[in-house]
Formats: structure tokens, sequence, C-alpha cells
């Protein structure tokens, strides 16, 4: 959890979850992640500007 925290404070990271993309982020629950669910059908891209 700190390193994925570190690596997305640095640059953008994305989750990749065969789970539904809500479920996966609110497992990991780590804000300044992309996060894609179902195998990249579901895709939620977070700003870092």
């Amino acid at each position: 959890r700190e390193v994925v925290q570190e690596l997305a404070s640095l640059c953008a990271t994305s989750v990749v979850s065969g789970r539904a993309r809500d479920k996966a982020e609110n497992f990991v629950m780590i804000e300044n992640l992309h996060y894609a669910g179902n195998h990249g059908a579901e895709i939620k891209l977070v700003s870092h500007y």
C-alpha cells in the first residue's frame, strides 16, 4: 500500500482488476490512481494536474 501510494505521487499509476471497477476502487482505497475494472472494460481516470 505504501509503495503504491509513493509511486502514485511520482507518476500516473493504474490498478487493473477482473472485478467491477467500483469494487476494486473500494477495496484498494487509494486516491490519485487510475482504476480499470472488468479486465479493462470499465475505466476511471484521475487528473494529476
